[in-house]
């Protein structure tokens, strides 16, 4: 489950940041776990969870935010782009940087409690 919040949490905030224009980009984001999507984007910038992780293989956990426009990429590692409408390049890697020690942490804390509980 933690996991899950982890990728589903990254979606949300790369989805705010995702240039905007008409919203195309940020309505293709989607977040999946071990094969399964757990969440998408919204071209309103919003983010909606649903759906279940798929099974872990050999006990290991996989993420993956995409976003499926043929232009997500370019946008996203363009810096000299200006999005009048908001958002910005970047916007996936950014909130990954900024959070990484936070998701870390939130994965660990899930875990140290699994722990104690058995």
């Amino acid at each position: 489950r933690a996991f899950t919040d982890v990728v589903v949490d990254l979606l949300g905030k790369s989805v705010r940041l995702a240039p905007v224009d008409q919203g195309d980009l940020r309505g293709s984001g989607s977040a999946d776990v071990n094969g399964n999507t757990v969440a998408k984007g919204s071209s309103d910038g919003s983010t909606s969870a649903g759906g279940f992780p798929g099974p872990s293989t050999g006990g290991k956990n996989t993420g993956k935010i995409t976003f499926s426009e043929p232009y997500a990429v370019v946008q996203h590692e363009e810096l000299s782009y200006v999005h009048p409408k908001g958002g910005q390049a970047k916007y996936l890697e950014q909130p990954l940087a900024e959070n990484a020690d936070k998701y870390v942490d939130h994965i660990a804390g899930k875990l140290g409690e699994a722990v104690e509980k058995s």
